[in-house]
């Protein structure tokens, strides 16, 4: 009886056809087995729909630990195949993945929402809830790099330097501005390392925020960086300013390319203030009493005036320090980064987060914002903030607004928790007081 039941149940899953799934979903990349540290990992992910049209309605963020991740502006292939028979429609979506340290490098599975409109209906477009595949291939350090990981790896690297001023003419408080401007072949501008620029006695340094750009011509990326520092002068002098060396690594020949940008050599005079006018002894006895009393009284009358307009100046310039000092402050440059995020700015958001960070690294002579993220954020910061440079690349307000507030208030938390483990271990290193009784 057994038997009979069993056979029966076989037959009737024998006699249920096979469908083939309505909405397919393919993931690869591009080398499929291992990469170097900075190059291209093209992850592809095709979306088709039987006897229908797929699609992603929007481009999910991916988060991959150790690497950048680039979306190119352009994701019009349109793919039309026969598979097992059956007609499907859809289109290939791309991610550009650049690992930035070697060992295994893991794309995780995407939570995709595909939009599926089937032909000759006229009911709205479904949404259906699909999953890429997860991905793994091996990055290694590329022979020729000298066991750097964070290089950049380009197979062309432009550099161009610029120096404003008159350096001829050059006096204490004085300065000359150098502007560095790098351009990469086929990696964002998140890929450029920043420059370090050493510091010297008697000079000050002041550097700029960088400005950064993402072009694609032909389905080709190219990026460019410009770093501006000045130098300002404070003491009297001869100086060198030193030179820079740029380093990228072309992967095609397997070789490190290193550029020196020449230095600057000039002299610094003392100021105006400072120069001594010879007087003439002759010229000072042939003065009457006359011209000396008139002297006399015009110097009492312009100390008196200058008194008065130093005092002014002096109370105008507390004020603007006291300003300077509110609107240079952590907690003023967070609530403007936060008021730009709320704007849906792109460009200005990236411009207060990187004032916000700037000030918090205060005390490094070239604050760098991914240290920033990894010193205090979590390794699926990075994509949030390839998202927003995205955005200021192409001029959308398309990226993850709430996201990245809730992520730099994390990173705002675990900053000031390590401020106030700074000030306790520091307090509970003073020595006791020893107390002294009187005698009375």
């Amino acid at each position: 009886m057994i038997n009979r039941i069993l056979v029966v149940f076989l037959l009737s899953l024998w006699s249920i056809p096979l469908v083939a799934d309505d909405v397919l979903v393919r993931t690869k990349i591009a080398p499929e087995d291992s990469v170097a540290t900075g190059e291209r990992v093209v992850l592809k992910v095709d979306v088709l729909g039987k006897d229908s049209w797929a699609r992603l309605p929007s481009i999910p963020t991916i988060e991959v630990s150790g690497a950048i991740t680039y979306v190119p502006p352009s994701q019009s292939v349109r793919l039309s195949e026969t598979i097992d028979g059956e007609s499907y429609t859809g289109q290939r979506y791309e991610w550009w993945v650049y690992p930035r340290r070697s060992g295994e490098l893991t794309i995780p599975a995407i939570d995709l929402s595909i939009e599926q409109k089937v032909f000759g209906s006229d009911s709205d477009p479904s949404l259906i809830g699909k999953k890429s595949k997860e991905l793994k291939l091996d990055v290694t350090l590329p022979e020729g790099a000298g066991g750097k990981e964070e290089l950049l790896v380009t197979s062309s690297l432009k550099t161009n330097q610029q120096w404003s001023g008159q350096p001829e003419r050059l006096m204490v408080g004085d300065g000359v501005t150098r502007t560095i401007t790098r351009t990469a072949a086929g990696v964002p501008s998140l890929m450029i390392p920043p420059l370090e620029f050493d510091d010297a006695d008697g000079v000050r340094l002041y550097v700029k925020e960088p400005k950064t750009e993402n072009r694609i011509n032909r389905g080709e990326l190219s990026s460019t960086r410009t770093d501006t520092v000045t130098y300002v002068f404070e003491e009297p002098g001869a100086y060198e300013l030193p030179e820079l060396t740029v380093t990228s690594f072309d992967a095609g020949s397997n070789t490190t390319r290193t550029e020196t940008l020449r230095g600057f050599s000039l002299t610094v005079q003392p100021s105006v203030s400072k120069i001594e006018v010879p007087v003439d002894p002759a010229s000072s006895v042939a003065r009457s009493n006359a011209g000396y009393q008139m002297a006399a009284g015009l110097l009492i009358v312009a100390a008196a005036v200058l008194l008065l307009i130093w005092r002014r100046h002096s109370l105008i310039a507390r004020w603007n320090r006291f300003r300077n000092a509110q609107r240079n402050s952590e907690p003023y440059r967070f609530r403007s980064f936060c008021v730009a995020a709320r704007s849906a700015d792109a460009a200005v958001t990236l411009r207060e987060l990187t004032k916000w960070s700037d000030s918090i690294q205060a005390e490094q002579l070239v604050p760098r914002l991914d240290q920033f993220v990894l010193k205090y954020g979590k390794p699926a910061d990075f994509a949030l903030l390839s998202e927003l440079q995205s955005a200021v690349d192409h001029g959308t307000t398309d990226w993850n607004h709430d996201g990245l507030l809730d992520a730099c208030r994390s990173m705002r938390k675990n900053f000031l928790r390590s401020t106030r483990q700074k000030t306790n271990e520091i307090q509970t290193a003073l020595p006791e007081l020893r107390q002294v009784k009187s005698d009375r």
